[in-house]
């Protein structure tokens, strides 16, 4: 795993400890740094961790070093965000989204966190 200013990179050894029995929202970029779609959603996801950081924890995997992931979430296009809580999937983008709707996903997973 490694941190940088943006958002967490992770791999599967640490997903269930950082992901599935996180105290707070997750969203999981699923997405490789040679992916297009992924290079244009970065700016969006960055800000919006920046934003909430206090609220959601934001996590991006490599579809080629988590290939049990992808098939586990039958993950077929990329980028794939999935939004979990309590370890379940509640809601999913997939591929090129507007900032706006994004940030509307994002603040209703906030929002059924706390109840």
């Amino acid at each position: 795993m490694s941190n940088d200013s943006e958002y967490i990179y992770l791999n599967f050894p640490a997903f269930e400890k950082e992901i599935l029995k996180c105290n707070k929202p997750v969203i999981v970029e699923f997405g490789a740094e040679w992916c297009g779609n992924c290079q244009i959603m970065k700016p969006i996801l960055s800000d919006l961790s920046t934003t909430y950081r206090d609220q959601i924890k934001v996590v991006k995997l490599d579809i080629e070093q988590n290939k049990h992931l992808v098939k586990r979430y039958r993950i077929q296009a990329k980028p794939t965000f999935l939004f979990l809580k309590n370890g379940e999937v509640v809601d999913i983008i997939i591929c090129l989204t507007p900032r706006k709707e994004f940030e509307e996903k994002l603040v209703n997973l906030v929002h059924s966190f706390a109840y």
